[in-house]
């Protein structure tokens, strides 16, 4: 492809998709995982690290980086006449089988909790997890009108909106013809403007998900058809130069994003620039991200973001419960943490936790329940 073929050039309605898949961005949502699994730790001996404490912001990294893959996976297919269908229940066998899943789990210690206060012991599930709000998790609807608490398994929150994004991707892919990159930007865009006129004081709130995944995962298709037109020109040193400056850019922005909306849109802006430039490959730090340890942590991502409500959820009422750590206010914090010296090493020891649980879930759950949903539509 010619290096100024124009980004919304009519001659190819979809770029040619470039061959392989980028480990080295999967890497990168395997340490967005944890980053957001260390945010949601209730134990505090003292406010959170910079980097930790906007770390909700990698979310709006997944929509990016699901914007960039779903385009390099499914483009050209669904331009070729994918059907609807087979794209819609392919999205549904990635992540209904891991997310029905952890809500039984979430619904069996709710029922446990209520038959625990029947006989005295505590106070009962938590109020948001009723029965309407359990529809809406298995329906997917959890994430697009959030008002007050989120239930049952709070992440999910995003998968919803994410699998929504997913079809009107299809929409633009299959309708809009060789406008289907002008369409893409102006989604990009609506959002990214939604985001800006909602006054909201953080951009990372579960009640701004519509916006955030239609400016982030837009924004990761317009990536994608950009680094499909891009030849591979840099030298090893320069490729490598770029990924240490731009990963360095990205983390000092995600830290000091905190309270800054215009830091938030910023940071927004510098993952789709992370994900072009370590798409490229060829790097000393594209390389590292390529390994097997670091491959192994970018497939089990999902799980663990799936997973880790529930596991903090245990451990945090296990704190409370048996060795009575009590819930104190600190600043900075919209909810009471719990507060002990140890807590460093505490979330730690959870981190590799979720990791051996989420390679169980991987094997035995996620994987599985891909093919058995494949094989139950007729999908492979």
């Amino acid at each position: 492809m010619p290096v100024d073929a124009p980004l919304f050039a009519a001659a190819r309605s979809t770029p040619a998709p470039r061959t392989g898949y980028y480990t080295q961005l999967d890497s990168f949502r395997g340490i967005a995982a944890l980053l957001v699994v260390w945010f949601h730790s209730p134990f505090a001996a003292g406010p959170r690290p910079a980097l930790i404490a906007s770390a909700e912001l990698c979310v709006d990294f997944f929509f990016v980086l699901s914007g960039f893959v779903l385009m390099h996976a499914y483009g050209a297919r669904i331009a070729a006449g994918m059907s609807f269908r087979r794209f819609a229940l392919l999205r549904l066998a990635r992540l209904w089988p891991l997310h029905l899943f952890m809500l039984a789990l979430f619904v069996a210690f709710g029922l446990a909790q209520e038959f625990a206060a029947l006989a005295g012991v505590g106070s009962g599930a938590r109020a948001e997890n009723t029965i309407p709000s359990l529809l809406a998790n298995i329906a997917l609807l959890q994430g697009l009108r959030v008002e007050g608490p989120l239930s049952w398994n709070y992440p999910s929150w995003s998968i919803s909106v994410e699998f929504y994004a997913y079809l009107l991707f299809f929409a633009v892919i299959a309708l809009a013809g060789r406008a289907r990159f002008l369409a893409a930007g102006l989604l990009c865009g609506a959002g990214y403007l939604w985001l800006a006129r909602s006054g909201a004081a953080h951009l990372a709130d579960p009640a701004l998900g519509v916006p955030r995944v239609l400016a982030g995962f837009f924004a990761g298709v317009l990536i994608y058809a950009l680094h499909a037109r891009l030849p591979d020109i840099l030298p090893r040193g320069a490729q490598s130069a770029c990924e240490v400056a731009i990963l360095a850019a990205t983390g000092l922005l995600l830290a000091r994003a905190g309270g800054d909306v215009a830091l938030q849109f910023t940071t927004m802006g510098a993952f789709a620039l992370l994900i072009l430039v370590f798409a490229q490959g060829g790097g000393v730090l594209s390389g590292l991200c390529a390994s097997a340890p670091m491959r192994h942590l970018g497939r089990l991502s999902f799980s663990v973001y799936m997973s880790h409500a529930f596991v903090l959820m245990l451990a945090g009422w296990s704190a409370r419960r048996v060795f009575g750590v009590e819930r104190v206010e600190i600043p900075g914090r919209s909810a009471p943490v719990l507060w002990t010296e140890h807590a460093g090493l505490i979330t730690a020891a959870l981190v590799l936790l979720i990791l051996g649980l989420s390679h169980l879930l991987y094997t035995r759950i996620e994987r599985p329940g891909q093919r058995l949903f494949q094989r139950l539509f007729g999908l492979r």
